[in-house]
């Protein structure tokens, strides 16, 4: 027996690719909106990613954006969404496009702490049919999503989820390109070793008040683009750049440390040996192994 998943109503707003398959050729009105305290310094970047997506989407039928800071319940001046809609009436047929549910309408029992998962009843779904005249609404996210999915894509949407680095361009060009500079070689555990102490980067960038940790270097190795290495996505990290200048004959010394084959480095000369373990070293033990 196929189990059924009961959908929170949307009023008629459908989702962006049902929309658009029922109406081929529509012209797209593009509408954000954004409120609270934060809304005009993320606004810019929440609306490109919008268009970003309707132009995937639908390539060519963006007519308008309408893009501001504003409330979302419909007992607050909407003069945004007022705007949208008079573009909208100007091409018949055209649909207006936003992110989520949430930018066309918020229940009037919502609140951002105390009742976030208020839903519009269907008396607030026929006032927004009102105000916008009946003009076809869609979203990019299913318009069923919860206030926490919907707020999670909004967030991968942007590519701006997690921490912001710590790491600017100017500085990884400061650190990989006049400091570590290339791989010298790896232990057995598959450790690189660079041509430089990671750790002293650390110590010295903190002295000048930038904070900065050795897994932040680390990370961003591995995962950053290198301006330097244009090409293949695989050949683009500082982590490639850094071993393919390591396969290079050093210039003063003509050493060359290691080959870097299919994305792995393999050793050409005997790393320097590490210092041994207490307990292999020759001689007393030192006195704090007795506690």
């Amino acid at each position: 027996m196929p189990i059924l998943i009961k959908r929170p109503p949307t009023g008629g707003v459908l989702h962006a690719f049902v929309a658009l398959r029922q109406n081929p050729g529509a012209a797209i009105i593009a509408f954000h909106r954004e409120s609270g305290r934060r809304g005009k310094s993320i606004l810019s970047a929440n609306a490109d990613a919008l268009v970003a997506e309707i132009e995937k989407i639908a390539p060519g039928r963006l007519r308008q954006t309408v893009a501001g800071v504003e409330k979302g319940k419909l007992s607050a001046r909407r003069e945004l969404l007022a705007r949208a809609v008079e573009y909208a009436r100007e091409q018949p047929g055209a649909i207006i496009v936003a992110s989520d549910l949430s930018r066309f309408i918020r229940s009037e029992s919502y609140d951002r702490s105390k009742n976030r998962d208020a839903w519009p009843t269907s008396s607030e779904f026929a006032a927004l049919h009102l105000v916008t005249w009946g003009v076809k609404l869609a979203t990019v996210v299913p318009p069923w999503y919860s206030e926490s999915k919907r707020h999670s894509m909004a967030t991968r949407r942007t590519g701006r989820a997690g921490r912001p680095c710590s790491i600017t361009e100017e500085l990884a060009m400061k650190i990989f390109y006049y400091g570590l500079n290339r791989i010298i070689h790896k232990d057995k555990r598959g450790h690189r070793f660079l041509g430089g102490r990671i750790s002293e980067y650390v110590r010295s960038y903190s002295d000048a008040g930038i904070k900065i940790t050795s897994d932040a270097i680390h990370d961003y190795m591995m995962a950053k683009p290198c301006p330097l290495l244009p090409g293949t996505k695989h050949q683009r990290t500082w982590f490639d750049w850094l071993a393919i200048r390591g396969a290079e004959p050093d210039r003063i010394t003509g050493v060359t440390y290691i080959a870097y084959v299919d994305g792995v480095v393999h050793n050409l000369w005997d790393p320097p040996p590490k210092r041994p373990h207490w307990r292999d070293r020759p001689g007393r033990p030192p006195k704090w192994s007795y506690c």
